[in-house]
Protein backbone atom coordinates (compact mmCIF):
# COMPACT_ATOMS: atom_id res chain seq x y z
CA UNK A 1 0.00 0.00 0.00
CA UNK A 2 1.89 2.98 -1.48
CA UNK A 3 -0.04 5.73 0.42
CA UNK A 4 0.45 4.28 3.81
CA UNK A 5 2.11 6.73 5.58
CA UNK A 6 3.58 4.25 8.10
CA UNK A 7 4.15 0.56 9.69
CA UNK A 8 0.39 0.44 11.55
CA UNK A 9 -1.44 2.08 8.86
CA UNK A 10 -0.12 -0.49 6.19
CA UNK A 11 -1.00 -3.62 8.27
CA UNK A 12 -4.31 -1.72 9.18
CA UNK A 13 -4.92 -1.54 5.61
CA UNK A 14 -3.93 -5.12 4.36
CA UNK A 15 -6.09 -6.11 7.25
CA UNK A 16 -8.73 -4.27 5.94
CA UNK A 17 -7.66 -5.86 2.71
CA UNK A 18 -7.81 -9.20 3.67
CA UNK A 19 -4.75 -9.89 3.02
CA UNK A 20 -3.08 -9.73 6.79
CA UNK A 21 -5.66 -12.06 8.94
CA UNK A 22 -6.30 -12.08 12.52
CA UNK A 23 -4.47 -13.78 14.63
CA UNK A 24 -2.32 -15.24 11.87
CA UNK A 25 0.12 -12.19 12.78
CA UNK A 26 1.55 -10.28 15.86
CA UNK A 27 3.72 -6.86 16.24
CA UNK A 28 6.68 -7.12 18.52
CA UNK A 29 8.70 -4.10 19.33
CA UNK A 30 11.27 -4.31 16.44
CA UNK A 31 9.62 -7.24 13.90
CA UNK A 32 6.15 -8.51 12.87
CA UNK A 33 5.72 -12.26 13.84
CA UNK A 34 3.34 -14.29 11.05
CA UNK A 35 2.39 -18.27 10.48
CA UNK A 36 3.75 -19.34 7.51
CA UNK A 37 0.81 -19.76 5.91
CA UNK A 38 0.41 -15.62 6.38
CA UNK A 39 3.70 -15.25 5.37
CA UNK A 40 3.46 -17.03 2.06
CA UNK A 41 -0.41 -14.85 1.29
CA UNK A 42 1.50 -11.14 2.14
CA UNK A 43 4.35 -12.46 -0.42
CA UNK A 44 1.79 -13.50 -3.37
CA UNK A 45 -0.20 -9.96 -2.21
CA UNK A 46 3.84 -8.26 -2.83
CA UNK A 47 4.23 -9.93 -6.09
CA UNK A 48 1.21 -8.54 -7.15
CA UNK A 49 1.43 -5.01 -6.06
CA UNK A 50 5.17 -4.94 -7.58
CA UNK A 51 3.04 -6.25 -10.88
CA UNK A 52 0.80 -3.32 -10.60
CA UNK A 53 3.34 -0.93 -10.04
CA UNK A 54 5.47 -2.25 -12.74
CA UNK A 55 2.40 -1.78 -15.21
CA UNK A 56 2.55 1.82 -14.30
CA UNK A 57 6.20 2.13 -14.69
CA UNK A 58 5.75 0.72 -18.24
CA UNK A 59 3.07 2.43 -19.51
CA UNK A 60 4.47 5.81 -18.53
CA UNK A 61 7.84 4.54 -20.55
CA UNK A 62 6.15 3.27 -23.29
CA UNK A 63 4.10 6.90 -22.96
CA UNK A 64 7.55 8.67 -22.81
CA UNK A 65 9.31 6.80 -25.73
CA UNK A 66 6.40 6.94 -27.97
CA UNK A 67 6.91 11.14 -27.28
CA UNK A 68 10.38 10.77 -27.65
CA UNK A 69 9.74 9.16 -30.69
CA UNK A 70 6.65 11.26 -32.01
CA UNK A 71 9.29 14.79 -31.51
CA UNK A 72 11.76 13.15 -33.59
CA UNK A 73 9.91 12.50 -36.05
CA UNK A 74 8.90 16.45 -36.23
CA UNK A 75 12.52 17.21 -36.33
CA UNK A 76 13.32 15.00 -39.27
CA UNK A 77 10.07 16.46 -41.23
CA UNK A 78 11.23 20.31 -39.75
CA UNK A 79 14.55 19.67 -41.59
CA UNK A 80 13.02 18.49 -44.60
CA UNK A 81 11.10 21.49 -45.08
CA UNK A 82 13.99 23.72 -43.96
CA UNK A 83 15.88 21.82 -46.65
CA UNK A 84 13.68 22.30 -49.53
CA UNK A 85 13.69 25.89 -48.70
CA UNK A 86 17.35 26.42 -48.71
CA UNK A 87 18.24 24.36 -51.62
CA UNK A 88 21.48 23.04 -50.46
CA UNK A 89 22.73 20.03 -51.40
CA UNK A 90 24.26 19.07 -48.21
CA UNK A 91 21.32 19.98 -46.14
CA UNK A 92 19.12 17.65 -48.18
CA UNK A 93 21.09 14.87 -48.21
CA UNK A 94 21.14 14.75 -44.63
CA UNK A 95 17.56 15.41 -44.22
CA UNK A 96 16.89 12.40 -46.54
CA UNK A 97 19.19 10.03 -44.90
CA UNK A 98 17.29 10.41 -41.34
CA UNK A 99 13.63 10.09 -43.80
CA UNK A 100 14.74 6.05 -43.13
CA UNK A 101 13.74 6.67 -39.44
CA UNK A 102 10.24 7.79 -40.53
CA UNK A 103 7.10 5.54 -40.15
CA UNK A 104 7.46 3.64 -43.99
CA UNK A 105 11.05 5.22 -44.67
CA UNK A 106 8.89 8.20 -45.42
CA UNK A 107 7.66 6.96 -48.17
CA UNK A 108 3.95 8.38 -47.60
CA UNK A 109 4.64 11.54 -46.70
CA UNK A 110 4.94 14.37 -49.55
CA UNK A 111 7.58 16.36 -48.47
CA UNK A 112 9.84 13.22 -48.19
CA UNK A 113 9.45 12.59 -51.47
CA UNK A 114 9.66 16.62 -52.58
CA UNK A 115 13.11 16.63 -51.12
CA UNK A 116 14.13 13.00 -52.64
CA UNK A 117 13.40 14.85 -55.85
CA UNK A 118 14.80 17.75 -55.28
CA UNK A 119 18.04 16.40 -54.18
CA UNK A 120 18.26 15.00 -57.14
CA UNK A 121 18.01 18.00 -59.24
CA UNK A 122 20.13 19.83 -56.85
CA UNK A 123 22.83 16.81 -57.20
CA UNK A 124 22.59 17.41 -60.98
CA UNK A 125 22.85 21.17 -61.09
CA UNK A 126 25.67 20.76 -59.12
CA UNK A 127 27.40 18.82 -61.05
CA UNK A 128 26.83 21.00 -64.33
CA UNK A 129 28.25 24.16 -61.75
CA UNK A 130 31.31 22.30 -61.30
CA UNK A 131 31.72 20.96 -64.85
CA UNK A 132 30.78 24.19 -66.57
CA UNK A 133 33.24 26.05 -64.07
CA UNK A 134 36.03 23.37 -64.42
CA UNK A 135 35.97 24.24 -68.46
CA UNK A 136 35.77 28.09 -67.87
CA UNK A 137 38.90 27.98 -65.67
CA UNK A 138 40.53 25.35 -68.41
CA UNK A 139 39.90 27.70 -71.51
CA UNK A 140 39.70 24.79 -74.00
CA UNK A 141 37.70 24.95 -76.42
CA UNK A 142 36.77 21.72 -76.44
CA UNK A 143 35.77 21.24 -72.90
CA UNK A 144 33.73 24.36 -73.33
CA UNK A 145 31.23 23.14 -76.05
CA UNK A 146 31.14 19.91 -73.94
CA UNK A 147 30.11 21.76 -70.96
CA UNK A 148 27.92 23.66 -72.58
CA UNK A 149 25.61 21.30 -74.27
CA UNK A 150 25.62 19.21 -70.97
CA UNK A 151 24.39 22.17 -69.29
CA UNK A 152 21.98 22.60 -71.92
CA UNK A 153 20.03 19.42 -70.59
CA UNK A 154 18.95 21.56 -67.33
CA UNK A 155 15.27 22.28 -68.10
CA UNK A 156 15.10 25.38 -65.09
CA UNK A 157 18.60 26.23 -64.43
CA UNK A 158 19.00 27.83 -61.07
CA UNK A 159 20.57 31.88 -61.83
CA UNK A 160 24.28 30.67 -60.83
CA UNK A 161 24.07 27.84 -63.46
CA UNK A 162 22.66 30.10 -66.32
CA UNK A 163 25.82 33.25 -65.39
CA UNK A 164 28.14 30.69 -65.61
CA UNK A 165 26.75 29.09 -68.87
CA UNK A 166 26.89 32.78 -70.42
CA UNK A 167 30.10 32.92 -68.98
CA UNK A 168 31.13 29.59 -70.90
CA UNK A 169 29.50 30.91 -74.25
CA UNK A 170 30.96 34.10 -74.05
CA UNK A 171 34.61 32.56 -73.48
CA UNK A 172 34.13 30.29 -76.09
CA UNK A 173 32.75 32.79 -78.62
CA UNK A 174 36.26 34.66 -77.80
CA UNK A 175 38.72 31.90 -78.29
CA UNK A 176 36.97 30.86 -82.02
CA UNK A 177 37.56 34.62 -82.53
CA UNK A 178 40.98 34.55 -81.90
CA UNK A 179 42.01 31.19 -83.40
CA UNK A 180 39.98 32.64 -86.81
CA UNK A 181 42.50 35.93 -86.52
CA UNK A 182 45.56 33.86 -85.83
CA UNK A 183 44.46 31.03 -88.56
CA UNK A 184 43.88 34.76 -90.79
CA UNK A 185 47.38 35.71 -90.03
CA UNK A 186 49.01 32.55 -90.42
CA UNK A 187 47.69 32.31 -94.31
CA UNK A 188 48.19 35.72 -94.78
CA UNK A 189 51.59 35.15 -93.66
CA UNK A 190 51.86 32.10 -96.14
CA UNK A 191 50.40 34.25 -99.16
CA UNK A 192 52.57 37.12 -98.47
CA UNK A 193 49.80 39.40 -98.25
CA UNK A 194 50.01 42.92 -96.98
CA UNK A 195 46.29 43.60 -96.89
CA UNK A 196 45.43 40.39 -95.13
CA UNK A 197 48.21 40.94 -92.52
CA UNK A 198 47.25 44.66 -92.39
CA UNK A 199 43.58 43.54 -91.87
CA UNK A 200 44.21 40.62 -89.45
CA UNK A 201 46.72 42.64 -87.57
CA UNK A 202 44.22 45.62 -86.67
CA UNK A 203 41.57 42.81 -85.68
CA UNK A 204 44.54 41.63 -83.56
CA UNK A 205 44.65 44.76 -82.12
CA UNK A 206 41.07 44.97 -81.27
CA UNK A 207 40.57 41.82 -79.97
CA UNK A 208 43.16 42.44 -76.95
CA UNK A 209 41.82 45.70 -76.49
CA UNK A 210 38.19 44.03 -75.62
CA UNK A 211 39.66 40.73 -74.42
CA UNK A 212 37.43 39.48 -72.35
CA UNK A 213 39.18 36.46 -70.57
Amino acid sequence: DLTSPGLDAMLSSLESKGVMIKGEWAKGKTRVFMRTAQNLQLEAHREQALDSVARVAQKWIRRHLAWSKFQYWLRIIRSLHAAIKSREEEALTESVNQTGELPHGGTTLPVAREARKLLAIVQEENRLLKLVSGAIESKNLSSLHSAIKAAASASNPPAKLANLISKAKALAADIEAEMAILDGLKAAVHDKSLPKLTDFISKAAAKVSRLSY
